[in-house]
């Protein structure tokens, strides 16, 4: 049986080169989805991704879980090739950051 848990950290890692420039918007609000879900069924019964939060951690605790993010790009994009947002419970902040990225 899995041990549970009542905290964690999710980092998302995401390719912003400019050959996803298409799929970036929709990653980032998949990202921003499940990060929604996370903090919204954490101690409660619910899915993430088609996984059971319920069977990670015990219906009756809270989750305290932190969120990061990394966007990476091409080595040649100077300065932005490697932008990232430290963990943090704030996911106003997170979510800000994430829906900022585009493709370069």
């Amino acid at each position: 049986r899995a041990k549970k848990f009542t905290s964690g950290d999710v980092v998302f890692v995401m390719d912003c080169t400019g050959s996803m420039g298409s799929f970036i918007m929709q990653a980032s609000e998949q990202c921003c989805c499940i990060i929604d879900q996370v903090k919204a069924h954490g101690g409660t019964s619910g899915t993430v991704d088609g996984s059971e939060v319920r069977s990670m951690i015990g219906s009756t605790v809270s989750l305290n879980v932190r969120f990061g993010f990394v966007a990476y790009r091409d080595y040649t994009d100077g300065h932005q090739h490697l932008q990232h947002h430290d963990l943090t419970e704030d996911i106003g902040s997170v979510k800000r950051f994430i829906s900022g990225l585009s493709a370069t």
